[in-house]
């Protein structure tokens, strides 16, 4: 069970950046979908996050396969891949299964937290995530892609954007998605999982975000909150 909006959401205010960013995925796919295997897999070199540029300053140029040769060169900063790379996805599976992460819970987390404050967190969560990856494999030259960063953040900072009515479901689904994630993460760190393409990492960087932002949000929420010193009370109830 997916809790697909919150029970406090206004009907007037409509989560536009979440549809847009969906939106933006699903053009990106359908761009890979179209330009074949070879032209897609040279794409998620060019757009996507390579971590030995980032960290070494070495730019990657070709990729050889076999006796073949092709250019990788990026048309654009080693930097600004941190975001391009949030928008690409390797498959239909790997899309749907973020889309339907990014729907279910940042429709809800947009209207709570405002429009082009959602916006920033959701990039800045993918960095942060990104970054986290980087930092447990420096050497990398094998790119970076996908959302999952910036959902995993969107995740953390659902859990502190609920209404009062929580819906327990949600908050059982998520630690059970965390847990997998850690683990995960912690088992991607052995010598016998070199070829794993998941960036648990990632996943945890992202969350992490999420949930430090949500402490912050909910403190500073408390401290502007009035305080209603003129209200009376009889019997536990406002008059």
């Amino acid at each position: 069970m997916l809790p697909l909006y919150g029970g406090d959401i206004q009907p007037k205010s409509r989560p536009i950046i979440n549809w847009t960013l969906i939106g933006i995925c699903a053009a990106v796919l359908l761009f890979e979908l179209a330009i074949g295997s070879l032209d897609r897999e040279i794409f998620f070199y060019k757009f996507g996050l390579r971590p030995v540029e980032i960290t070494g300053g070495n730019t990657i140029n070709f990729l050889r396969s076999g006796t073949a040769i092709y250019d990788i060169s990026s048309p654009i900063s080693a930097w600004l891949t941190l975001f391009t790379s949030i928008f690409i996805h390797g498959d239909w599976l790997h899309f749907a299964g973020n889309m339907l992460f990014l729907w279910a819970f940042g429709n809800y987390v947009e209207v709570r937290f405002g429009h082009l404050r959602y916006l920033f967190f959701f990039l800045a969560a993918g960095v942060a995530g990104a970054w986290l990856q980087v930092a447990t494999n420096t050497d990398s030259q094998m790119p970076i892609i996908g959302a999952s960063g910036a959902i995993a953040g969107v995740l953390g900072l659902y859990l502190f954007l609920l209404p009062r009515n929580r819906i327990n479901t949600a908050i059982i689904f998520i630690g059970f998605w965390f847990f997998l994630q850690f683990a995960g993460a912690v088992g991607s760190l052995g010598p016998s999982v070199q070829g794993e393409n998941v960036a648990y990492w990632a996943h945890i960087g992202g969350f992490a975000l999420g949930i430090a932002v949500g402490i912050v949000y909910k403190s500073v929420s408390r401290r502007k909150a009035p305080e209603n010193k003129g209200a009376h009370y009889w019997r536990g109830r406002r008059l």
